[in-house]
């Protein structure tokens, strides 16, 4: 539908007829939310409205022959139910009784279904809001703790954990088959691959103590062990250097936050979300002590911004300014601020964000224009139209915060941690050394005062 004929010099008007859900003229509060609904003031200071919303109410205003006027709303948000028990934003329209129809998208929240309704059998469209902060310059990779505990990113935790155990069952089945085979085998027991005859199995415990472990198994099943072990050495081998040669070749932007608990700890950083954030009447309720802070910022305006995106140019260049916290969904941001937006990450250790489902609202006392409302959005939905509207509004361009995959050469700094496995390995083995040479001297001190 083209955008430009469905802005009129005045709102439009359809006539009643028989089949429309109500015969008086609504109150449509009408929510500058872009790019769900625009309202922009012309050169003769007339209010010209645009966006996804506003084709939609076209089409489902014409197809029930709805009457009704336009209350412009600049800001407030969505709305939510302070700690004085007043409502804010689009839903307050609905509460107080100055509006019948909220043209915007709102989630559900327990608080909210208590005083509004919902056109919900189709949604407009589904929030997933995260928190964001700026990405800081590439990080410098140094010997420390932090570079040595790095050697075991390229594996998943439950891998390791996965590996050690079938590590350990290895060697115990092959020490038990091996123990086992050499019992029953005695004096025919053979050592080295191509195999040798020992003398007896004493010998060959001498021969083993003195050149490893050389004795190629006669059963199937030590074999089987060996072959498996082998195999998953190579698995190991090759997964492993290959994650950690990407790893360490890529490049890593630095994160001046992690967690909601490193945003607690900072005094000089600001907290953003939009007017009328549904999350904030469930963080203050929460178990969490840094969500009751957020909900506390917000209720006081402490060191918060207001993320109102279709405000003045420094507001949004607030936003995107080093040391703020911003919630919000990625994609409206992406919509909004274009390419401005790319420099904003989510928090690696951030609560996961639950997806929300939004949808037009409208006040309890009008049940027959609910039904209306959502048997004509069925209608909309199942033709393709709903679809085609927001294709037309909600398009974001996937590259546009794609990065290219950054490679850099492998320096000696960035291998320092692997380098550092080989004193590291000869320091423990010089200790292991120690120890067993003290428990050889301790048994033998025994043995030798219990026999004389």
């Amino acid at each position: 539908m083209n955008s430009s004929l469905l802005t009129p010099e005045s709102p439009p008007s359809f006539d009643i007829s028989r089949s429309s859900p109500i015969s008086d003229e609504l109150r449509l509060a009408a929510l500058h939310d872009p790019p769900y609904l625009f309202i922009n003031q012309r050169a003769d200071r007339g209010l010209r409205y645009d966006g996804l919303l506003w084709d939609l109410w076209q089409l489902l205003a014409e197809g029930l022959q709805l009457r009704y006027r336009i209350i412009p709303l600049w800001d407030g948000g969505y709305g939510h139910r302070s700690a004085n028990g007043t409502w804010s934003g689009l839903a307050a329209e609905l509460v107080y009784n100055r509006a019948d129809v909220g043209l915007s998208w709102i989630a559900h929240s327990p608080e909210r279904d208590k005083v509004i309704d919902y056109v919900d059998t189709v949604p407009i469209d589904i929030s997933e809001e995260t928190f964001l902060v700026r990405q800081g310059p590439e990080e410098e990779l140094r010997l420390d703790v932090k570079v040595m505990l790095s050697l075991l990113e390229p594996l998943k935790p439950q891998v390791w954990w996965t590996l050690v155990a079938s590590l350990l069952v290895i060697a115990m089945v092959l020490r038990l088959t091996l123990r086992y085979e050499e019992r029953e085998f005695g004096n025919n027991f053979r050592t080295g691959w191509g195999g040798r005859k020992m003398e007896n199995s004493r010998t060959s415990s001498k021969s083993r103590e003195k050149d490893g472990w050389e004795h190629s198994p006669n059963r199937l099943s030590p074999r089987l062990v060996s072959l498996s072990a082998w195999l998953l050495g190579i698995i190991i081998y090759t997964s492993y250097t290959a994650n950690l040669t990407s790893h360490l070749a890529a490049s890593h932007p630095g994160l001046p936050l992690e967690s909601l608990d490193d945003f607690a700890k900072q005094s000089d950083w600001k907290f953003a979300c939009e007017p009328g954030q549904l999350q904030i009447g469930v963080w203050a309720a929460s178990h969490d002590p840094v969500e009751r802070e957020l909900s506390r910022r917000y209720e006081q305006r402490d060191r918060l911004l207001v993320a109102n995106l279709s405000g003045p140019e420094e507001q949004l260049t607030a936003l995107l300014r080093p040391k703020v916290m911003l919630y919000i969904d990625a994609r409206k941001l992406r919509r909004w601020l274009g390419q401005r937006s790319c420099s904003l990450v989510p928090l690696p250790r951030a609560p996961p964000s639950v997806p929300l489902k939004g949808y037009l609202t409208v006040s309890k006392k009008l049940p027959a224009l609910k039904k209306a409302l959502n048997e004509e959005m069925l209608r909309l939905a199942s033709t393709g139209v709903l679809q085609r509207l927001k294709n037309q509004w909600l398009s974001v361009q996937k590259s546009m915060c794609k990065r290219q995959p950054a490679f850099r050469q492998v320096t000696l700094g960035n291998l320092m941690g692997v380098v550092a496995l080989v004193p590291l390995a000869i320091a423990v083995s010089l200790v292991l050394l120690g120890l067993e040479l003290v428990w050889s001297v301790t048994i033998n001190h025994a043995f030798v005062s219990m026999w004389g």
